[in-house]
C-alpha cells in the first residue's frame, strides 16, 4: 500500500495536517467501523472550519488511544457529505461501531468535545 504524505498548511498560528487524498465511501467506513469516532467535515476557506481546527487536534492528542478522530475535507470527498446530508460546515459526525450516533454544525469548544466524547466511551 503507498504512503500517504500529509500536507501541513498553517491557520492561525496552529498546524493542522490535511491527507489531501480522495476516500472512498469504503474506506470511509472501514474508518469509523470500530469503536467511537468524532469526525470533522470541513472546507479550507470556511472561517469557523479554522477555528475549529486546532480543538480537533488537541482533542485528537487527548483522545489518541481511546477514541478516532478524524477530519474529512468536504471538496475532496463530496460523496462523504452528501451521504450525510451536510449542507453547512463545520459537520461534526459522532460514530459508535460505524453507526452514526449524532450529527452537530459549527464551532465547538474543547471542553464541549470532550463532554460529548466521553458519552459515547465505554
Amino acid at each position: 500500500m503507498k504512503e500517504l504524505k500529509p500536507l501541513v498548511i498553517l491557520w492561525f498560528k496552529t498546524i493542522y495536517v490535511i491527507i489531501k487524498i480522495k476516500m472512498t465511501i469504503q474506506q470511509f467506513d472501514n474508518m469509523v467501523k470500530k469503536g467511537v469516532h468524532l469526525v470533522d467535515l470541513y472546507q479550507v476557506t470556511c472561517p469557523p472550519c479554522r477555528k475549529l481546527a486546532p480543538v480537533i487536534e488537541e482533542v485528537k492528542e487527548y483522545y489518541k488511544d481511546l477514541a478516532g478522530i478524524h477530519a474529512v475535507n468536504v471538496s475532496n470527498n463530496p460523496e462523504i457529505a452528501s451521504r450525510y446530508n451536510i449542507k453547512a460546515v463545520p459537520a461534526l459526525l459522532y460514530f459508535l461501531d460505524g453507526q452514526l450516533q449524532e450529527i452537530e454544525f459549527g464551532y465547538k469548544s474543547r471542553d464541549y468535545l470532550q463532554g460529548k466524547l466521553n458519552y459515547y466511551l465505554p
